[in-house]
This record gives structure tokens, sequence and C-alpha cells, in this order.
């Protein structure tokens, strides 16, 4: 795969979430994190799941798209040269949420867009919703809706019961409305 068809996943030090909107082709997890072991410490699920790369240990399995991983990391880096492939399509794809317990959410879209537009119509079914340095992003009990999703990041949220995400489509340069004065 050549190198224009890679998105670099940037990753910070300490605790983070990371999600990618590209499909890897290679989706074995020791493989996308085995070149950067000696900065990563571990790669968990919401499940519980790890990976260590620089012990070979593998618990995770396969990189899914559909799900967040939370890293710990003794450096800050990008990944690169790892998520190559196929562009994923938002609205195309069905996030299922379990209720009652925090879920590891990706967020599939390749920009920007705010919290309150892209989560308001699933406000009535979420609990709380934090990102990667827990601080809470939602909270619709008291109306609380704070920041912007952004890609490559991870997200946690509790759904007081269970249902489907699906998210927007990504912003085109065609959905411009150029306004004259």
């Amino acid at each position: 795969v050549k190198a224009d068809n890679c998105v670099p996943v940037p990753v910070h030090f300490g605790n983070s979430l990371i999600s990618s909107y590209i499909k890897p082709l290679d989706s074995n997890m020791l493989n996308i994190f085995k070149p950067f072991s000696s900065s990563i410490r571990t790669v968990v699920d919401d499940q519980g799941n790890v990976t260590l790369p620089w012990n070979n240990v593998n618990t995770i399995g396969n990189w899914n798209y559909r799900k967040a991983y939370k890293l710990s990391s003794a450096t800050e880096f990008t990944i690169s040269d790892v998520f190559c492939g196929d562009k994923i399509i938002p609205e195309n794809e069905i996030i299922s949420i379990r209720a009652n317990e925090p879920v590891f959410i990706p967020y599939l879209r390749d920009n920007v867009k705010s919290v309150d537009s892209e989560f308001n119509k699933y406000k009535d079914k979420i609990l709380w919703m934090k990102d990667e340095n827990l601080d809470l992003l939602l909270l619709p009990q008291i109306n609380l809706v704070w920041g912007d999703l952004e890609p490559f990041k991870g997200y946690v949220l509790k759904a007081r019961v269970p249902f489907d995400l699906v998210y927007s489509p990504n912003f085109k340069s065609t959905d411009l409305e150029i306004r004259s004065r």
C-alpha cells in the first residue's frame, strides 16, 4: 500500500483513546502496535482484553474499527504507515451500544463535529459521555453538552438503554454555501 493511502494516528503521552476511520489492511493488533512497542505499554478494549506489544501478548485479536482502544504510552508519537486501507463511510456503519456499562466508542468521521450536533438525536438514550481525559462532554440530565468530536479519538459512553449509533456523513467541500454580501 502506498503511503498516500495511509493516515497518521497521533498518540499522546500517558493514557489516550484512539480510533480510526480507516480499515487497516492488516488488522492484527500485534502487527499494528509491535513497531511502537518501545513506546506503548498497553492497549485495552472496553471488555478488558489487552495487547502488550512489547511482550507479544494479544487477547484482543484484530483491530475493530467499530471500537475505540485505550492506549498507555510512555511517549508522544504518531502511528505511521499502519492505518492504510479503505476509508469508512460513517453513515453506513452501525455501532451497537450496550446499556449500563461504559463502552469505548470510535469516531468514524474524518472531520471535527460538535458533540451536540452529532449526539442530539441520542440524548434520551445516553447517561453520560466522556473524552479521553474522562472530562464530561455530554450529561443530558442537566443539559450539559460540551466540545467537539475529533478524528482518531475515542470516547467513553454509558447508555441507559441499548441503541445503534450511526454517525452523520463526512463533510464535503460541496456542503459549503457561499454567500455574497
